[in-house]
């Protein structure tokens, strides 16, 4: 949802510099608070990555884990799920090329515990090296590092 609220900022933006008449963008947060920012007196608009994006963290108490780590040739990815819902688990290379993903994957409420064979469409175990498993949720979404340390 932040997500979606920054690019319409962006585009707000970029369209009042364009077109604005008043040249000021009011913005109404959920929370109803208004801010207003006078276009004008933006010189640049900076973003932090953030590790997770939750709507409602009071409704979304998921989290993610995987053990062993750093791991060989599996690895057990657990995290909460507070609905009955369709997951979508990914892992990726330090490139953010898919080393492996699993769609569809209906998470039960409560700790749900999946057992990932480390290896490649191909049959192949991943390579060593640090790789990230990112988890959505719904509107949850979460990201963990994963180290696979295989002898070569």
């Amino acid at each position: 949802m932040r997500i979606i609220i920054i690019s319409l900022v962006i585009f707000l933006i970029v369209f009042n510099f364009i077109f604005a008449e008043d040249e000021k963008l009011v913005i109404t947060l959920q929370n109803n608070e208004i801010i207003t920012i006078d276009v004008n007196k933006i010189d640049r608009i900076k973003f932090d990555i953030v590790n997770s994006i939750k709507t409602n963290p009071s409704e979304n108490q998921q989290n993610i884990k995987n053990y062993p780590n750093p791991c060989r040739s599996f690895t057990i990815i657990e995290f909460n799920s507070m609905h009955n819902q369709e997951v979508q688990l990914t892992i990726f290379n330090i490139y953010g090329e898919t080393a492996l993903s699993i769609d569809n994957y209906i998470a039960n409420v409560g700790l749900n515990s999946l057992t990932l064979e480390l290896k490649d469409i191909n049959n192949n175990s991943l390579p060593s090296g640090v790789y990230f498993c990112k988890i959505l949720m719904g509107s949850y979404l979460d990201k963990h590092k994963i180290i696979i340390l295989n002898e070569d």
